[in-house]
């Protein structure tokens, strides 16, 4: 015997609210795999980065530090430092971070009577952090971080006398430690089920707690930038 669904209004009825449930459950598969990127992105992962640090200091305010001429003296703010960090995603919004950082050096030069002296500073160390990612779809991610710089900072002074160092030269090294507060924002693109490329803008906070005015007691400072490009895998 044939069921007639069109002349039986109720079994037509609980048919369609069967329907309903079937229906949905199958939308909501669908949609979980097309974010089953970023919503499944559990556990750890490791990353490597490379990018272009600048320093916060002021060509003026070393001159004003040392005491020579402006036109005596040149600063080249920029390098290239490296960072390699390993990291825990506790879920898909929330991660923990251990880096290590080195964020290149500055050198400052002063060239006056045929002598040349030369004041480099550079800052590396770890850093831990805490971020915060925003996913957009299955592939691409915003991210935010903040967190603590341990930084080392070197400060290296050369001091040649007469033309090529003719006659004398002086070399040495002094530094300290100083922690300061890191902010960071990038943007994420997964391009594999383990493979990902962030590309951000990172700020650490710091003094060059290792070298002081000899008068005014002020400390140099080792603030800087830094827009890298990085590397990370997830296991």
């Amino acid at each position: 015997m044939a069921l007639d669904i069109g002349n039986n209004p109720d079994l037509g009825t609980k048919m369609e609210i069967a329907k309903h449930p079937a229906m949905a459950f199958a939308l909501l598969l669908a949609c979980g795999s097309a974010w089953a990127g970023p919503w499944d992105d559990f556990g750890p992962y490791m990353e490597f980065g490379a990018g272009r640090t600048r320093f916060d200091l002021e060509k003026s305010g070393l001159d004003n530090w040392t005491e020579v001429p402006a036109d005596a003296s040149s600063l080249d703010r920029g390098d290239t430092g490296f960072s390699l960090a390993f990291g825990y995603r506790l879920s898909p919004f929330v991660a923990i971070e251990a880096a290590y950082l080195d964020l290149g050096r500055t050198r400052y030069i002063i060239e006056d009577n045929g002598s040349t002296a030369r004041l480099d500073l550079g800052s590396s160390g770890p850093a831990v952090s805490v971020i915060g990612s925003l996913p957009l779809n299955g592939t691409f991610s915003l991210e935010g971080r903040a967190g603590m710089y341990f930084s080392d900072v070197r400060i290296g002074m050369a001091l040649l006398v007469g033309t090529m160092g003719a006659l004398g030269a002086f070399e040495g090294e002094t530094g300290g430690s100083d922690a300061g507060w890191m902010l960071g924002a990038g943007a994420v693109a997964s391009f594999h089920d383990n493979w990902s490329m962030r590309v951000g803008y990172d700020y650490f906070d710091g003094k060059a707690a290792g070298l002081k005015h000899p008068v005014l007691g002020t400390e140099l400072d080792s603030r800087a930038g830094r827009w890298s490009l990085n590397l990370r895998y997830a296991f």
